[in-house]
């Protein structure tokens, strides 16, 4: 189950409020870009801009504008419809020099240059070419509704553009495809973005000082017309698409069109389905615009769907907001039919009210969802508008109240609930009612540790029985303790993924994400903890995510400031290059390192993996991945870096890694680092073989299985089936 401090609680919005907020996007990216066009030469078009600032694909989107017009392809909806020839793109043949770069008012500068060429996917320069640079450090996500506050939006998004706008250089390729940005910051590295007639690309992270090759890809659209039963134009409807067989990166757009037509930007086969108010189809369509200068037209026809609305409401009658209405069995998000079929479902309102406006007709399960709790109607859907009320159990109800030292009420920012470690049953927040009380419903009756979240206060945990009915608790949030310090290392050197918690001496689980009792130590090593309840903790730090502390202490917090300082030797460094038979190179290769404790890396795109803060000593090194495996390195590392080699090749066994406890293997007596050559009369070549042969022994009895350890062969004794253990491809 998804862990509690990884949800958020979103405003949704209709299609008709995001169709209004992409106008104003777009409508304020125009104007932007209107007032700086005027002061800036050379400058790309307007929808240019838009595609770079806010990646929208081109088309009447939500605008109302008009859509490509073309002829209706005959046929089904479901059938491919060949490409449709557009008229080639012209490449100028001759191209003035380019005028000097245009900038806006970025905040980096400095001596260093980048220079590259654009280039088509034929390998000829892409004269004329508009290249943008950015700095890659450069925050670039675009704002978000928050709270449904659209003058907000608009004020965000009006600062975004003009942010962007002015951190952004530009230049245009010469006649051999060429272009040069300069006065960048030696230190940066920056983001390119390509376009010309026929196709864009980028080079992202690109260092101040080196040489970029930007090629083309060349895209196509698909364009089409939305038509319903009685074949009369559609004028407001929403397309999914996606590439051909991959639903799970379906994106929406809605559009506003008084003859029903569509653009869509495509780089080859994809699918695509249309729905409108009371209209569905019943399977994608397909579409290819895979070629430059092409376009794909379609025609999808909808057919008459089914809507439903109704009330949801508890037992005692009262409407029920924030309550989920679905279709179809628990867990029905399925793959088939070379799709991905994701259920519709509906957030009702403040009066209980839900509408759920594309239905399939026919006899359909439909779910009433308040927290854990759901309630089951069948139900037979007529074309055309259905109505369908609901009365949930909500079971329990948590009405929680708290106030601060001095007895003000504070608002709850998160209540997680937890029965088990791994079982965090969510439940439904009711809107509030008065300050200070926080009210969740649609909880099964039991026994639950809550985890309470306040701003500003210490994390409050609170174990009580909750009944099936309102249950009452009031708490008052006591003052609390930060811890401020810095860490460093006997070497000088800084620590790289490295976190400090505090902790009570009994507390496992989660660790304290989310609380501020657990934080990522800054760049200069620094860190804040806090707020915590003054008092005993343990102050842990952990790096490279090992799930044990390099460093523990126990420490006493104050109301108010405290501070704690960390140095922690640096131990032994492994930095272990890892090489293929012919000496190339194996990048992301699985490295593990055994003594005392096990050790875990990976290489990186060089084929080195370095791992530090470890115990000087002895160790077992061995390595797996892209098919290939190692024999075991035996090494002896000192404190600081400690270089070696090792050679990977095609496997030849498998190594045993873990072993699960009362299983065959711990009755055979097998360990942890034996290698198995031959398993039921088959010669063993790697884990994935192991694991096939292990399945087809399935139902046998007695076989036998041979192994190597530490060079000496051994046969072991036991029955087919589950072996109980885990393991990796190796080498003899």
């Amino acid at each position: 189950m998804m862990s509690p401090w990884g949800r958020t609680m979103a405003n949704r919005l209709s299609p008709l409020n995001l169709a209004l907020l992409l106008v104003t996007a777009l409508a304020l990216l125009f104007g932007a870009w209107g007032m700086y066009q005027s002061s800036q030469q050379p400058a790309p078009a307007a929808n240019q801009l838009a595609h770079e600032v806010d990646h929208a694909p081109a088309g009447n989107v939500t605008t109302g504008g008009r859509a490509a017009a073309g002829e209706e392809a005959p046929g089904a909806t479901n059938t491919r419809v060949p490409a449709v020839k557009s008229p080639a793109p012209q490449r100028p043949t001759e191209v003035a020099k380019p005028p000097a770069q245009a900038y806006g008012k970025p905040s980096d500068s400095g001596n260093a240059s980048i220079s590259g060429v654009v280039v088509f996917s034929d390998g000829k320069p892409a004269a004329g070419a508009t290249v943008t640079c950015r700095r890659s450090n450069l925050d670039t996500t675009p704002p978000q509704v928050q709270d449904g506050d659209i003058d907000d939006y608009n004020r965000r998004i009006e600062e975004y553009i003009r942010r962007t706008s002015a951190e952004t250089r530009r230049a245009a390729t010469d006649e051999q495809g060429r272009f040069t940005f300069s006065g960048l910051d030696p230190e940066l590295s920056y983001d390119l973005h390509a376009s010309a007639p026929g196709g864009s690309g980028r080079q992202v992270f690109v260092a101040a000082g080196d040489k970029a090759r930007i090629l083309l890809a060349a895209g196509g659209s698909v364009r089409g017309r939305v038509v319903g039963p009685d074949g009369e134009p559609v004028k407001e409807f929403t397309i999914r698409h996606w590439p051909q067989g991959r639903q799970w990166e379906a994106r929406s757009q809605s559009f506003n069109s008084s003859d029903g037509t569509f653009a869509i930007e495509g780089t080859g086969p994809i699918q695509l389905e249309a729905t409108a108010e009371g209209l569905l189809m019943d399977q994608p369509a397909e579409a290819d615009a895979r070629q430059e200068g092409t376009e794909a037209v379609i025609t999808l026809r909808l057919s008459q769907g089914a809507s439903l609305s109704g009330v949801v409401r508890d037992k005692a009658g009262k409407p029920l907001p924030g309550a989920t209405v679905t279709t179809g069995e628990r867990n029905d998000n399925r793959w088939g039919g070379g799709r991905w079929d994701n259920t519709p479902r509906a957030t009702t309102d403040s009066l209980g009210r839900y509408r759920l406006p594309s239905l399939k007709p026919g006899a359909t399960t439909v779910r009433a969802i308040i927290g854990e709790l759901t309630e089951n109607q069948l139900t037979h859907l007529a074309a055309g508008a259905n109505t369908l009320d609901f009365t949930v159990n909500t079971g329990a109800t948590l009405a929680l109240r708290l106030t601060s030292p001095d007895g003000k009420p504070v608002d709850a920012d998160q209540v997680w609930f937890q029965l088990t470690e791994r079982e965090w049953p969510r439940a439904t927040r009711l809107p509030p009612r008065e300050a200070g009380l926080a009210e969740f419903t649609g909880l099964h009756a039991g026994e639950y540790t809550l985890t309470i979240l306040a701003a500003g206060f210490p994390v409050v945990t609170h174990k009580m029985t909750l009944a099936e009915s309102v249950n009452e608790l009031s708490l008052k949030l006591a003052n609390g303790a930060s811890l401020t310090g810095k860490v460093t290392t006997s070497s000088g050197a800084a620590l790289q993924n490295a976190s400090v918690r505090l902790r009570k001496q009994d507390e496992e689980g989660w660790g304290g994400w989310g609380t501020g009792r657990r934080v990522q130590l800054r760049e200069d090593g620094k860190y804040k903890l806090g707020p915590a309840e003054p008092g005993q903790w343990l102050l842990e730090l952990y790096v490279q995510n090992r799930g044990q502390p390099l460093y523990t202490a126990h420490v006493t917090l104050a109301e108010g400031d405290n501070t704690h300082d960390i140095n922690v030797n640096t131990g032994a460094t492994l930095v272990l290059t890892v090489l293929d038979e012919s000496g190339n190179p194996v990048p992301r290769a699985s490295v593990q390192l055994r003594g005392e404790q096990t050790h875990g890396g990976r290489a990186n795109e060089a084929g080195v993996a370095t791992i530090a803060f470890l115990p000087a000593g002895g160790y077992s090194v061995t390595a797996n991945g892209n098919g290939k495996a190692s024999q075991v390195l035996q090494v002896s590392l000192a404190n600081g870096d400690n270089q070696y080699t090792l050679r990977m090749q095609a496997p030849n066994a498998c190594r045993v890694t873990h072993i699960y406890p009362d299983s065959q293997a711990v009755t055979i007596g097998l360990q942890v680092g034996d290698l198995i050559l031959e398993y039921n009369g088959q010669v063993i070549s790697g884990w994935a073989q192991f694991g096939r042969e292990a399945r087809n022994a399935r139902n046998a009895g007695d076989i036998t299985m041979v192994i190597d350890r530490n060079g000496v062969q051994m046969t072991l004794h036991l029955k087919g089936g589950t072996v109980g253990i885990e393991g990796a491809d190796a080498v003899r």
